[in-house]
């Protein structure tokens, strides 16, 4: 018993005692705990506090960008800029709240997150100062618009600046060129600086934590990066153009109407010359006149060898300014003119030589309203046919004397130069937009005597350049010869096919003609000399289509032969046809593909280029390409067909050039 109590007292001892350590155990854990709790608020209060500023000051950031955004969209650049410097204070703000989250980085459950945060920031920041650099180049431009303006009569911002063009001085102009001349360093700074921010956006990593913030910033980085590949390709735009409009040095250039409702390699046949100065970006005079007060009086002692074509269906002994323009490089021609120009009797040092077609006057037109010259009214709709009519028939009902008859054609350039020049300045995109447009498309064109002016303007694609290259390459050139303006009336349809045969491949450039016009003063049976251009090395192997000459100097219609030469880098096959009004027919070459378009086949990534012909509207392009190996990919992408999978097909027009990249398999 005594025992028992003993043992009794023993366990009674032994549990008060263990209750005793589960106690201290367990002050001792909640002591810890509290310690922990202490430490770890001492510690997470800051943190917070630090979170909740880092969060306030990027979102009043984000408020900054939005309220920067609509001012810039309203050319409000003074106060565009104003937002983006509290922008990029508010994101700076946030950095230094963000630099004390850094105990926090160092635990493992936050350091990927927090690391993102600093990223999102910093990219912000950087963003913020690339676009104010840029914005505070916009607004030195209006304070200088502005600079000559009164506190009265200010207007509120660009867009709204309904102040003529020719309203501005010639020191405002002088002090516009001269910003334009120092914006390009200044936007270089931008462009690093967003070169910056996207890459500290590129560094955050995509977790279930940063998976909002990532496709949240999807758009905004592709228009940044928008922005910086502008920045990247106007900057150069930006030093060069003070130089085109005659600034430090004063411009001559050679001006040009090319005809495109009578097509030629060069653009359109050269019916009208002119004499352009500029300076300082002011037009100090705009001369024009008939192409034949040149080559009238050259006739009599010009011999200049002839294109064999123009020898064949012109009849032409004598090469002479109008017919220069044969190459299908604007560059070339326009040297062979100013060549011409000179031989003919010019007098003027030229600077440079500019192409236009009447599809920019039309659009030119459609800008300032219709223009009336002598009772007669010019708009967008009528202005190509309405002027034709006037030089080649009603000129003889008015008596005017032939060596006047395009006088209304200076006429008219005049008062749209000069209406150009009374166009508000918020008006100037859009003229920059139809300039863009129509180089785009062809319809102007610019070569330039100073060498480093030149190769920017090719750079850009300014200047109507033939270009060559690795690749398949394809394109078709019309001459018209005396077939009057009956480009007006035709549809053109190109169509390029390939197959394979043997270890190579055979292509088939065809172009087909219908002529929707008819016997009139203005369009006949369209007579024209048409050069395929394809990859040097490529081997001609038949033809189909082409004419010894058309049915009324040759009632037969007999076949006739491909000329075989290489030119621009290109072999170039060219033959004659003639297609009478109603008539619809195809000219067509064969030939082998060069070896290093059969290895680019062979290797699974082909590659096309389609140019237009300057001067063309928009002829229809047809690809049929079978390359006996399956299409894994293309660029543009076919439409769903039925066909098999070896072959690629694709319709589509030569508004611009074309290009196509296609991976094999």
């Amino acid at each position: 018993m005594h025992k028992h109590n003993l043992l009794g007292h023993d366990a009674a001892h032994a549990s008060k005692r263990k209750r005793g350590f589960w106690a201290y155990a367990l002050w001792g854990s909640l002591g810890l705990l509290a310690a922990v709790i202490v430490a770890g608020l001492a510690f997470a209060l800051p943190v917070l506090t630090s979170a909740r500023e880092v969060y306030a000051q990027a979102n009043a950031a984000r408020d900054e960008l939005f309220a920067a955004k609509a001012a810039a969209e309203k050319l409000d650049f003074e106060v565009a800029s104003y937002r983006l410097e509290n922008a990029s204070q508010r994101f700076a703000a946030a950095q230094r709240a963000h630099a004390r989250l850094k105990l926090a980085a160092k635990l493992p459950f936050y350091r990927e997150e927090i690391q993102a945060v600093g990223d999102l920031l910093e990219g912000g920041h950087e963003a913020s100062d690339a676009l104010k650099a840029a914005i505070d180049v916009g607004a030195d431009l209006v304070a200088v618009l502005r600079s000559g303006v009164s506190a009265a009569s200010a207007v509120p911002d660009l867009a709204t600046d309904a102040r003529p063009v020719h309203a501005l001085t010639r020191e405002e102009k002088r002090a516009l060129l001269q910003k334009l001349t120092e914006a390009p360093d200044r936007l270089g700074i931008a462009r690093a600086s967003l070169d910056r921010a996207l890459a500290a956006w590129d560094r955050i990593p995509r977790t279930s934590f940063t998976q909002g913030i990532l496709d949240t910033l999807t758009p905004y980085k592709k228009q940044l990066g928008d922005l910086r590949d502008v920045l990247a390709q106007d900057l150069s735009t930006l030093a060069v153009l003070p130089q085109v409009l005659g600034y430090p040095e004063p411009k001559t250039y050679l001006f040009l109407m090319l005809n495109n409702t009578e097509l030629r390699p060069g653009g359109g046949f050269v019916g009208t010359y002119g004499i352009v100065k500029v300076a300082d970006g002011e037009l100090e005079s705009f001369f024009t006149d008939d192409i034949y007060a040149l080559d009238g009086p050259a006739e009599a002692y010009l011999k200049e060898p002839v294109p064999e074509p123009l020898r064949k269906y012109l009849r032409s002994q004598s090469l002479f300014m109008r017919d220069a323009n044969w190459s299908p490089d604007f560059v070339v021609s326009a040297l062979e003119l100013q060549r011409f120009y000179h031989l003919e009797g010019g007098e003027e040092e030229l600077d440079g030589v500019i192409g236009v077609t009447p599809t920019v006057i039309e659009r030119l037109l459609a800008l300032t309203g219709p223009i009336t010259i002598e009772g007669v009214t010019f708009d967008a709709h009528n202005i190509t046919d309405e002027l034709e009519y006037q030089v080649e028939v009603a000129f003889w009902d008015q008596g005017i004397p032939l060596a006047q008859r395009k006088d209304i054609i200076g006429k008219l350039g005049q008062e749209l130069v000069r209406r150009l020049f009374s166009t508000s300045l918020s008006d100037l995109p859009k003229i920059a937009a139809i300039a863009q447009a129509s180089l785009d498309e062809k319809h102007l064109m610019a070569s330039f005597a100073d060498p480093s002016l030149q190769a920017f303007a090719d750079a850009q694609r300014w200047t109507g350049r033939f270009r060559s290259g690795p690749g398949d390459r394809l394109a078709v050139i019309d001459a018209n010869l005396a077939a009057l303006k009956t480009d007006s009336v035709m549809d053109k349809s190109i169509a390029y096919t390939l197959r394979p045969e043997g270890d190579s491949w055979i292509a088939r450039a065809a172009i087909t003609y219908k002529n929707n016009g008819r016997f009139t003063w203005k369009t006949t049976r369209y007579r024209t000399y048409t050069r395929f251009y394809a990859p040097i090395g490529s081997v001609f192997l038949r033809g189909e289509g082409m004419m010894v000459d058309d049915k009324l100097n040759d009632p037969a219609r007999r076949a006739g032969a491909i000329d075989v030469t290489e030119e621009l880098g290109h072999a170039v096959f060219g033959g004659f046809i003639s297609v009478e009004p109603g008539e619809t027919r195809t000219l067509a070459v064969e030939y082998r593909v060069s070896d290093a378009v059969a290895r680019m086949i062979r290797g699974g990534e082909y590659g096309l280029e389609v140019q237009k012909q300057l001067g063309s509207i928009a002829n229809g392009l047809t690809l049929d390409l079978d390359f006996g190996k399956n299409v894994a990919r293309a660029t543009p992408p076919e439409p769903p067909q039925e066909w098999g999978d070896t072959r690629y097909r694709l319709s589509t027009d030569l508004r611009v050039d074309r290009g196509f990249v296609i991976g094999l398999k």
